[in-house]
């Protein structure tokens, strides 16, 4: 870890000295804050007001937990109708009916499909909202779905598997076989207006084309260490004392090293930048807002140290587009990809829609197969080469 501190020491100390490189250091954090700022910054702690209904045992200690919720103010309702009422009367902004599937219905329903949560808009992947769901009963899905999705008003259809989610949460109120059905009653998107769909739309844009932005250059830093060798960048990051090389740390070493710091870096700067910073006062938001900047800072000067070719930056923009709308939930509903194609995507979604192991973890094995691939293509092009240069 010597040989890193010194290298990026030295490194920002040259940086230091350089203009432009203090330019974008100072605007692009301030604008990336700005971005994400303008797509929450119509949140109000407890502003939010959501309806409820329910009439079973199962259904009212759901409800029971999400009326102890305080991010939002959850309203329990004696009827549906009056439920329905309060969402057309904006008096709530949405509603839950939680309501046990009759007999006829579970015929043809398997417990895959136990949970049915009609959202709004659409967009919001099954994969990222089920994670939320089975963090605890109902907290998080309410703040994520309140937060990002109810106010658009389009529909989205999740379905939940109730007998792992539900069991261990409320294993005193669960009945062997009870099916349960959540039905989210939408309001008039008249009275939402289309305003706050837009600026969810680019907080969620933003963050995923940062991750995709990330992710890609992670790549680019492979593939430059594979063509260094032990060259410029590998004596740079990779030596001891007085420039001598480390023996113990080999090139493949020290891919994976810098990409697990570059990994590391990147959930940092997306966590910073995420929605928790509203429950913050004034101190605790300018200090995040410190660490938001050196985080990005100490990316940028890795990042432009690994890929210093700017054709290889512009090389990324197609690259960054078609990921983006291959596997970025933004575009992309996964519910619907086969099984392969839907952990596959996985991989690719930043730590602001997955779990942050699961996306460092991605982040890293995406890169070191590409790496392998990348080697193996390139030894195979040298002993062909040679091969070609023997026979003649």
């Amino acid at each position: 870890m010597r040989f890193y501190c010194v290298a990026l020491r030295l490194k920002l100390k040259e940086l230091l000295r350089n203009k432009a490189y203090m330019v974008v250091l100072i605007i692009l954090p301030i604008l990336m804050s700005l971005i994400v700022s303008y797509g929450k910054a119509y949140i109000d702690e407890g502003s939010l007001k959501a309806g409820l209904w329910s009439d079973s045992i199962l259904g009212n200690r759901i409800s029971d937990i999400l009326l102890e919720d305080k991010g939002i103010n959850f309203i329990k309702y004696d009827t549906v109708e009056i439920l329905e009422k309060a969402v057309a009367t904006n008096e709530v902004e949405c509603g839950f009916v939680i309501k046990p599937i009759i007999d006829e219905q579970k015929e043809n329903m398997s417990f895959e499909r136990a949970i049915t949560v009609i959202t709004s808009p659409a967009t919001m992947a099954q994969g990222p909202l089920q994670e939320v769901v089975t963090a605890t009963i109902y907290r998080l899905v309410a703040e994520d779905i309140a937060y990002m999705t109810l106010k658009g008003k389009s529909y989205m259809q999740v379905e939940i598997d109730l007998k792992n989610w539900i069991h261990q949460q409320v294993e005193g109120y669960y009945a062997d076989g009870e099916l349960m059905q959540i039905v989210f009653v939408q309001g008039d998107s008249k009275v939402i207006g289309a305003t706050v769909q837009k600026r969810e739309g680019i907080l969620r844009i933003a963050k995923g084309l940062m991750a995709i932005f990330l992710m890609m250059s992670s790549l680019l830093m492979g593939v430059r260490l594979i063509e260094d060798r032990k060259g410029k960048i590998y004596s740079r990051f990779c030596t001891i004392g007085k420039g001598k090389l480390n023996p113990d740390l080999p090139l493949v070493g020290a891919h994976i090293s810098l990409q697990t710091i570059v990994g590391i870096l990147a959930l940092i700067i997306i966590k910073l930048s995420g929605k928790e910073i509203i429950y913050l006062d004034l101190g605790e938001e300018v200090g995040l807002l410190i660490a938001y900047i050196l985080c990005l800072a100490a990316l940028v000067l890795l990042v432009s140290e690994l890929v210093s070719s700017s054709e290889l930056w512009f090389s990324m923009i197609p690259i960054c587009i078609i990921a983006a709308i291959l596997f970025c939930p933004i575009v992309v509903d996964m519910s619907s990809m086969q099984t392969w194609f839907k952990y596959l995507s996985y991989l690719m979604v930043p730590y602001y829609y997955l779990g942050g192991t699961t996306y460092l973890l991605g982040l890293v094995s995406a890169t070191i197969a590409f790496t392998l691939i990348y080697y193996v293509v390139t030894r195979l092009k040298i002993l062909r080469s040679s091969d070609d240069i023997l026979y003649k």
